[in-house]
């Protein structure tokens, strides 16, 4: 996830580094005939951040940024090097060097702003991990409410619950659904099939997850 995070936060430039994989004969021949290392240097400093949260759980887009300064510098140097038409010589873009500039950078701006317009207008719909607003969700139904994230531990819920939400497995909600306390339950939207309690009450879906409630029963303190 943390490569799809550096696409937007490079956003629109990220669209660079494929053109220079199309002309990957001269990518290589700059770096090739780098003997500074300075090239390589780069390319370690703009990956580290990338390589070091791909494996990481718990990502946020702001961990992109310590290396997109490097990514603008080698983007830079790489497009000098590699023959971009320089004012003064009488070298002017061709068409088709322009054309596929424009489409590229219009393809992009085009697909951000849907992005956008995706968060904005209809945020539950997006498929987004973070559980923030089934939280808040959660908590406007009932405040006291036990948080649960069925299969699996989630670090987003964790974190927009304060501390509350605990994981609990698909085989132990029977016993859950048992207890008077209310809860509401942070259920992937794959597993929703499989749980037609009566007790259970569909508030919908938020992102990858769906918000079901038990409301309190007789006997709770």
């Amino acid at each position: 996830m943390i490569w799809v995070l550096w696409l937007q936060a490079a956003l629109p430039w990220s669209v660079v580094p494929i053109l220079f994989a199309w002309r990957a004969r001269s990518t290589l021949q700059s770096f090739a005939q780098d003997r500074s290392g300075w090239l390589l240097y780069l390319l370690a400093w703009a990956l580290a951040p990338l390589i070091l949260f791909t494996p990481a759980a718990n990502i946020l887009a702001a961990y992109t940024l310590p290396g997109l300064p490097a990514a603008a510098i080698l983007m830079t140097v790489l497009a000098t090097n590699q023959g971009s038409p320089k004012p003064g010589l009488g070298q002017k873009p061709g068409f088709s060097q322009k054309m596929g500039f424009f489409t590229a950078i219009s393809a992009i701006f085009v697909l951000f702003a849907a992005f956008v317009a995706g968060l904005v207008f209809v945020p539950d719909r997006m498929p987004l991990k973070t559980h923030k607003a089934l939280i808040e969700a959660a908590w406007e139904i009932d405040p006291d409410a036990a948080i649960y994230t069925v299969s699996g531990r989630s670090y987003s819920a964790e974190f927009y619950s304060l501390g509350a939400a605990e994981p609990v497995e698909v085989t132990a909600l029977p016993s859950l659904l048992s207890k008077p306390q209310a809860a509401a339950l942070a259920v992937p939207n794959r597993l929703v099939p499989q749980l037609n309690s009566p007790q259970l009450q569909n508030l919908g879906q938020f992102g990858r997850n769906t918000l079901l409630f038990k409301p309190e029963t007789g006997g709770a303190n």
